[in-house]
């Protein structure tokens, strides 16, 4: 084994242990600490990526690699941690072979957009349904869902049930 075959076994190890952490405080809703894990685990992005295709396996935005990653994407876009996907994109964009995962990291910096809108929204129009933002934001209906879900879950909006959809109102709800 050669030095560079070790430095390239420790960062993907590396990555699964940031990985690991990174799912552990998601799911305890620790999220700044898991948007942390996060970034550390795409700083070992690229050696893992090179590894993983160097195995055979093929990229898909389905597989480990790109479930973190969108994940991870959806994190940083919902806290406004652009900095965050930029590094991804960057990471991923040394690596031949990976343009699925960097589609991957694209619908993270749409999502970061698709934030800022849905926030002024529910601004300027407290209690505005759910269902109403696809046209008022210009998005799909799954990213406004995924977007609403994980601002609500931040405590930068809160939701009420109306109907079959949710109003949307600015921070978080009360008591």
């Amino acid at each position: 084994m050669t030095a560079n075959d070790r430095a390239t076994g420790d960062r993907v190890d590396a990555y699964f242990e940031a990985k690991a952490r990174f799912e552990e405080a998601r799911s305890a809703r620790r999220l700044a600490e898991a948007v942390e894990h996060a970034r550390h685990a795409v700083a070992c992005l690229a050696p893992y990526a090179g590894w993983y295709l160097e195995t055979g396996k093929r990229p898909d935005a389905l597989n480990g690699p790109g479930l973190f990653l969108a994940d991870a994407c959806i994190l940083f876009a919902v806290t406004g941690n652009t900095q965050a996907l930029s590094e991804a994109r960057q990471r991923l964009a040394s690596v031949p072979g990976t343009e699925v995962w960097r589609g991957v990291v694209a619908r993270g910096v749409h999502h970061a957009a698709l934030n800022d809108r849905i926030l002024a929204t529910v601004s300027a129009q407290p209690g505005v349904l759910q269902t109403k933002f696809p046209a008022l934001v210009a998005a799909e209906a799954d990213a406004v869902r995924e977007v609403c879900y994980w601002l609500a879950e931040l405590g930068r909006v809160h939701r009420r049930k109306q109907g079959r959809s949710f109003g949307l109102y600015p921070g978080p709800a009360e008591g």
